[in-house]
């Protein structure tokens, strides 16, 4: 008869085999993209450890850009740390004060406001492509930074998130910290 101390060691021998297995199938793609980068064409597909170590294709991607046109890689990955910064930082403090407005302070057509904010989070943001494509072409905002991070900069899940955050927070708290000197 088995008893309870082996029972709990084969289920975790076998837990954690199942878990290796899952690392491994995540992990290889990446191990293998990586390897993949210092071979020649040639060995791509037929080898998995290199023969011919070789930075070829690190140089053409920081001399040419990733598809061989004149945009170097090193601006392509500066643009995309600018945009997303800025549309980050910008739903941040829009989702909070938006958020902490609706929680905290009660005003005419709060709840109309509430509402609208959750009916938005109904539609798929891809059915709002080509109108939003159309007005950034009507705006001139086509291949600018404005027209990458102004889409992105209020964002209904984000305000709806804050509201229900600082619904939790007992008023008492906040009266407190105001007594307190908090403004």
């Amino acid at each position: 008869m088995i008893n309870k101390k082996q029972s709990e060691l084969s289920g975790l021998v076998i837990t954690y085999a199942f878990l290796g297995f899952g690392l491994i199938f995540m992990v290889f793609p990446y191990v293998w993209m990586l390897l993949a980068s210092f071979k020649i064409p040639a060995e791509i597909y037929n080898r998995f450890l290199p023969t011919q170590f070789t930075l070829e294709h690190y140089r053409m991607l920081f001399s040419l850009g990733a598809t061989g046109s004149t945009n170097p890689f090193v601006r392509s990955i500066f643009n995309s740390l600018v945009v997303s910064s800025i549309a980050t930082i910008s739903v941040v403090f829009f989702g909070a004060i938006t958020g902490y407005a609706l929680a905290r302070i009660i005003f005419p057509g709060r709840t109309l406001l509430n509402n609208f904010i959750l009916f938005q989070m109904l539609f798929p943001i891809v059915l709002f492509l080509i109108p939003r494509f159309l007005l950034m072409l009507e705006l001139g905002w086509i291949n600018t930074f404005q027209g990458m991070f102004s889409p992105f900069m209020i964002s209904a899940w984000a305000i709806f998130l804050f509201t229900q955050f600082f619904k939790t927070v007992p008023q008492e708290l906040i009266d407190a910290a105001r007594l307190d000197g908090c403004s």
